[in-house]
């Protein structure tokens, strides 16, 4: 696949023309308020141009180039990321943390007394830790 050349036979990345694909994302993305969409046509804009203006190509650069390597590359934290979402899913399915916030129950004992605050630190540890990771 070759690159779009210019008259001169060099390639458009090393011209101007290589700053046209961000520019029209980013005069798209402040005309229509859509941030998505305006990356989305930039990013055809810039695949279009390394194709020479060949769609099937244009969109096989895209995919495979493109949105397939990056997901290769982040797959772990992609899978992290799901598993993280499965895990806090089933705390809320279970009751969340309304444990916590209820308080300890009146108990004579004085070990049970003193262990509700370290309990509450060890989740509180433990929830803070997985959601800067």
């Amino acid at each position: 696949m070759a690159a779009v050349k210019c008259a001169n036979g060099a390639s458009l990345a090393n011209t101007a023309w290589s700053l046209l694909p961000p520019v029209i994302a980013i005069v798209l993305a402040l005309i229509t308020k859509e941030a998505y969409s305006a990356l989305f046509i930039g990013v055809l804009v810039g695949g279009l141009f390394t194709c020479g203006f060949a769609p099937v190509a244009t969109l096989d650069t895209i995919l495979n180039d493109g949105l397939i390597a990056a997901i290769a590359a982040n797959a772990g934290i992609f899978l992290f990321l799901v598993l993280l979402g499965i895990i806090v899913s089933l705390v809320n399915a279970a009751g969340g943390s309304l444990p916590l916030a209820a308080g300890p129950r009146r108990t004579s004992r004085r070990t049970q007394a003193r262990s509700w605050p370290r309990s509450c630190s060890v989740c509180s540890f433990s929830s803070t830790t997985i959601s800067t990771a």
